[in-house]
């Protein structure tokens, strides 16, 4: 069961730094990633695959790929996390639909936003900005 503590302290490790992160947000009052989720995926459920989950590591990297579709679905909660970067690419077009809140915090290094061509519209319908 060695990999499995390793499995263990990875995921640990790395909701550590989402939580501090999270938290940081909350103190600019950003709101903060539903960390309690997480954190009782990984101790109610994979610590000791108590329940019927899938868990699948490699220590060298995981690659998932298809020919025509991909889904990733969640009836409950999705959490991504990177310990550095997370590159998302679509080479057509990419839609977010958010039913209820977006709130992007960033620590550091700003916001950059940026159109090489057309215009950038931002519109709050029945509010202000």
């Amino acid at each position: 069961m060695r990999e499995m503590a390793d499995i263990i302290s990875e995921l640990n490790s790395l909701s550590d730094k989402i939580q501090k992160l999270s938290d940081d947000a909350a103190t600019a009052n950003a709101d903060p990633a539903d960390m309690a989720a997480q954190i009782a995926l990984i101790t109610s459920r994979i610590n000791d695959l108590t329940a019927s989950v899938i868990l699948m590591h490699a220590p060298k990297g995981v690659a998932v790929a298809s020919g025509e579709h991909l889904q990733l679905a969640a009836v409950k909660n999705l959490q991504i996390n990177a310990g550095n970067n997370a590159d998302i690419g679509v080479v057509k077009n990419m839609f977010i639909g958010v039913g209820r809140a977006l709130s992007v915090f960033v620590r550091k290094a700003g916001i950059r936003l940026i159109a090489n061509k057309g215009a950038v519209s931002v519109q709050a319908r029945l509010s202000t900005i």
